[in-house]
């Protein structure tokens, strides 16, 4: 969902490189990747073709998944908290996060209002060891 440094603009075309193309020393500007504060997203999503065919993909696999766990997410990015909730209705949610982040009903009811349904947290010391996919 953030895109890729790969994907460039080539004679009116994006093009993904190949990764040993890639170098710091290409001075070139991509417009299909989203490193950003969070209130430029939804604009930068939106001016890159690639980036809005991705977020077509979310919506088909939302559609058809029967579970959804969040892995690394801070629940931050409202644009996609909205286009999740409808999607997310008849599902199973999960939500895996570090245990020090705070106590498990505090960050229940965090993700509860993140994503307007009840959640189940998964919190780990270490997140890396989550096994139950």
């Amino acid at each position: 969902l953030h895109g890729s440094p790969l994907f460039i603009n080539q004679n009116d075309e994006i093009v993904k490189l190949p990764r040993h193309r890639l170098s710091v020393d290409r001075d070139e500007a991509s417009e299909h990747i989203v490193l950003t504060h969070v209130k430029h997203k939804p604009s930068v999503i939106a001016a890159s073709s690639a980036l809005s065919t991705y977020w077509d993909y979310l919506r088909f696999a939302l559609s058809e998944a029967t579970e959804v766990i969040f892995f690394g997410y801070s629940g931050f990015d409202n644009h996609l908290n909205i286009l999740l909730r409808p999607y997310l209705n008849a599902k199973t949610l999960r939500v895996v996060e570090w245990s020090g982040a705070g106590e498990q009903q505090e960050r229940e009811q965090y993700w509860e209002s993140k994503l307007g349904q009840a959640v189940a947290v998964v919190r780990l010391d270490n997140v890396t060891e989550f096994v139950d996919w």
